[in-house]
């Protein structure tokens, strides 16, 4: 597995210093990959009717 992309993200990384939580999360997938022009684009997600 030498072929990994790796993807940057555009926000830098935000730790306050009396945080107590720490919540995870996902990315959404490289714009390529995008079925519609939407934060967390998905082939689910789209509800056009043909």
């Amino acid at each position: 597995m030498t072929d990994i992309e790796i993807e940057t993200h555009p926000l830098q990384p935000f730790l306050p210093a009396t945080a107590k939580l720490l919540m995870l999360g996902s990315f959404p997938p490289p714009q390529t990959r995008w079925k519609m022009d939407f934060y967390y684009p998905n082939y689910q997600n789209v509800m056009a009717i043909n």
